[in-house]
């Protein structure tokens, strides 16, 4: 058949490109195939069920630093297609995306099933046949194009987009058609820890603290931000963002390291007044005990427990009281230099460690791929085989949570398809 292009893998990457062909080119025939019974599964789950379409960033280089892998290629990517086109997209095809306090971007409805059903109806409209419980065994690259073979079945194809995800079967046949692929690992995990506290306090969350993950005295990975304790250890936007960063080197290390914690990352949200912090970022010890011995001074009567430190929470700072092993009935006026000197220390050099790792909910997310090197980002097109595309995260690149992997998804299918629907129109020409 001629004009046709097969799109190997049925999720948010392959569908977005799928519909984009075809409204660029209507002549070209595309066929999607999708290894199992279901399409579009991280959509389905995404945002809790309710897709976190995209992110509201608008700035390319801003946008691009939200990806510890593939950084670099998608500040030019997104020169072609971003968050703002992202919107403008959905709203033309009758979806409104509204935005969150946070930056992410949801349907109005709340229901990423908007999301799957607008596909879906596309698919009817522009003649998009999907192939479900069809995985693809082998590609092979001749003369005259592609051959997709599928258990006993063959198809002929002139061009492949390639939108497997993290599938190992992707990577595999990225490989047969001559690509190198990352090896991949797990990103965006929350962290588990092995003091038993921790899993205590399961459900309190700390507004801004850093964590930083150590190797002897060397900072290997510092991030902060907000930090939830769970079941099982510590989660939140700033262990995201560490495992996120330090995907390779956690791998590396079989997810045992060494943490240390400042609880008290960033005073001028903490509620101490202006007095207690300088031009500094992040409450030092000196100021943190020039406000201990404010306290004893100013409340001497008072229960050190009642006390609200800044913003961390009463139970979380009930805990470090019985970790420094200071009574609970204790008065300020009794805190001794020594309390202060160990709550000082519990408070902004807490050491805790690292014995594995949990995946974030549903959202799993892998670093790792095909080369980005063996990739041309104008036009998402092989530079190792001619006529091969792909998008999404087959390739190694990985985003943070809040979108950014999802607009990772809608920019390469399509810059993908843009480039392949002017081939064909070129071809046609002639």
């Amino acid at each position: 058949m001629k004009n046709q292009i097969g799109i190997i893998g049925g999720g948010a990457a392959g569908f977005f490109a799928a519909i984009s062909i075809k409204e660029m080119n209507p002549s070209i025939n595309v066929v999607l195939f999708e290894a199992g019974s279901r399409c579009l599964k991280k959509v389905k789950i995404s945002g809790g069920g309710r897709c976190n379409v995209t992110h509201q960033c608008f700035d390319p280089i801003k946008l691009s630093n939200f990806y510890p892998r593939g950084q670099k290629e998608l500040l030019s990517a997104f020169s072609q297609f971003q968050p703002q086109d992202t919107i403008r997209w959905f709203q033309s095809h009758g979806i409104e995306l509204v935005p969150e306090e946070d930056g992410r971007i949801f349907p109005r409805t709340g229901n990423s099933q908007t999301i799957i059903d607008c596909f879906f109806e596309l698919c009817r409209k522009h003649q998009i046949k999907i192939l479900k419980k069809t995985p693809v065994t082998q590609i092979l690259k001749d003369s005259s194009g592609f051959l997709i073979r599928s258990h006993e079945q063959e198809f002929r194809c002139d061009q492949i987009f390639m939108t497997t995800g993290s599938s190992p079967q992707g990577h595999e046949l990225a490989r047969g058609l001559g690509h190198t692929i990352e090896p991949p690992v797990p990103s965006l995990f929350t962290f588990q820890i092995k003091e038993s506290w921790v899993k205590g306090l399961a459900g309190v969350s700390v507004p801004a603290v850093e964590v930083s993950i150590r190797e002897g005295k060397k900072i290997k990975i510092k991030e902060r931000g907000p930090l939830l304790m769970t079941h099982v250890g510590l989660s939140g936007p700033v262990i995201l963002k560490a495992s996120s960063w330090g995907a390779r080197y956690l791998s590396e290390i079989n997810y045992q390291a060494d943490l240390r914690i400042n609880w008290l990352s960033d005073p001028p949200q903490m509620g101490y007044g202006s007095e207690f912090y300088g031009k500094v970022k992040g409450m030092t010890e000196e100021t943190l005990r020039e406000w201990l011995l404010h306290k004893k001074k100013s409340n001497p009567k008072k229960d050190i427990k009642n006390e609200r430190l800044g913003v961390l929470p009463k139970r979380f700072f009930q805990k470090i009281l019985e970790l420094c092993e200071i009574p609970q009935d204790q008065k300020w006026a009794q805190l001794s230099k020594k309390n202060i000197h160990l709550l000082s220390d519990a408070l902004l050099r807490m050491d805790l460690q690292m014995v594995g790792k949990n995946t974030f909910k549903e959202e799993f997310v892998t670093a790792g791929g095909v080369s980005r090197k063996e990739v041309d980002f104008k036009t998402m097109q092989s530079k190792k085989t001619p006529g091969l595309f792909f998008a999404g995260e087959v390739l190694d690149i990985d985003g943070m949570t809040g979108g950014f992997n999802f607009q990772n998804a809608w920019t390469g299918g399509y810059i993908g398809a843009k480039s392949l629907a002017s081939m064909k129109k070129d071809s046609e020409s002639l």
